[in-house]
């Protein structure tokens, strides 16, 4: 619910991540739940993410915390730590 319901469409977190954003100019934060998928028994993730110093107002840490979502929903698998530079080249 709330402003995450529809945020991540198609992103492999949709349906399993219950989390609250927060932002300010040049800083993010996301900090919640990530559920294992349902066909693969698990621990429920929990997390925090707080970044600063971001290169716009609040762009990039937009997509920072997506970044995060898709890596933590691909647990126990991770992508490199460049992959989630909101600086990477898409």
């Amino acid at each position: 619910t709330g402003t995450l319901a529809t945020r991540f469409k198609g992103n492999p977190a949709e349906g399993r991540l219950r989390a609250k954003t927060g932002t300010l100019n040049y800083v993010a934060g996301l900090v919640g739940f990530l559920d294992p998928p349902p066909a693969t028994p698990g621990p429920t993730l929990e997390f925090a993410l707080l970044a600063n110093d971001l290169p716009d107002r609040s762009d990039s840490g937009r997509l920072l915390q997506d970044l995060v979502a898709a890596a933590l929903a691909e647990y126990p698998d991770a992508p490199a730590e460049s992959a989630l530079s909101p600086l990477a080249p898409r």
